[in-house]
């Protein structure tokens, strides 16, 4: 869940969305057309800001920071390996 969070926040997703939709709405027609990450590639570790540790990792802890003042999503992030 945290995957399709971060993706479809994404600067580069809303780009190649935007470029794909001729009307208003966001059908399933188009999302399918989107790349979309291998599930492996989230394990390769890099360093970021000082920090290595894998992708997932790294995606993981920027969407918490960016949700740390809502309370309601503390137990999601309890079970978050960050």
């Amino acid at each position: 869940m945290l995957h399709i969070l971060a993706l479809f926040n994404s600067v580069v997703f809303d780009y190649i969305v935007r470029l794909k939709m001729a009307g208003l709405d966001l059908t399933q027609t188009i999302i399918k057309q989107i790349p979309i990450p291998d599930t492996k590639s989230f394990e390769k570790e890099l360093v970021y800001m000082g920090e290595k540790a894998t992708i997932e990792k790294h995606i993981n802890s920027r969407i918490r920071m960016l949700y740390a003042s809502n309370q309601r999503l503390d137990n999601l992030f309890a079970d978050v390996s960050i």
